[in-house]
């Protein structure tokens, strides 16, 4: 975890924490991903938010301005005055992944990050999906990615646990043996 992913955690906890309302948190959560976007899609707006040389006053009034012209609500206001006000707003994309990450910790589901080396079916990833909820004990959202790297198999990351049946693992540790 980078230690900017580790602050925005810190952040999306608290959150999390402040607003207990299921509902709030929710669209608190989708109105902070799509200002992240904003921010994400924006190189100059990045580049204010992250500048030494802006305000941390003028950076808030400028992601509040955002915010209230995308519609977002009191909650969400609150939270950007927080991040401004300790000049994090630069870790938008960040924060509204984390934040992401306590609803869907909040919602029961676990997280899952899954690597293959190559495109899944849809019946491959089905049979993947109920080993992976067996294994997590309940409901996980999966995010596939593919790295070519892997040469055949499967990672897959639930929390701090790693599941690896990938075939560059697996020849590494056969010539690991070999290698005596």
């Amino acid at each position: 975890m980078t230690s900017e992913f580790a602050v925005a955690a810190r952040y999306a906890r608290a959150l999390a924490e402040a607003l207990t309302d299921d509902a709030t948190f929710a669209r608190v959560a989708k109105q902070v991903r799509e200002l992240a976007d904003v921010v994400s899609g924006s190189k100059e707006l990045r580049t204010a938010l992250a500048s030494p040389v802006v305000g941390v006053d003028a950076k808030g009034r400028a992601v509040a301005e955002l915010a209230t012209r995308a519609g977002a609500d009191a909650g969400t206001l609150r939270f950007l005055k927080v991040l401004a006000s300790r000049d994090r707003l630069a870790l938008m994309p960040q924060v509204a992944r984390a934040v992401e990450a306590e609803l869907t910790k909040r919602s029961g589901v676990r997280a899952v990050e899954l690597t293959t080396a190559h495109p899944l079916d849809a019946a491959t990833k089905e049979r993947i999906v109920a080993a992976l909820e067996t294994a997590a004990r309940g409901k996980v959202e999966v995010e596939v990615k593919v790295d070519p790297d892997l040469l055949g198999g499967v990672v897959a990351k639930i929390g701090t646990t790693v599941f690896d049946a990938s075939l560059r693992t697996r020849l590494a540790q056969l010539r690991s043996r070999l290698a005596g």
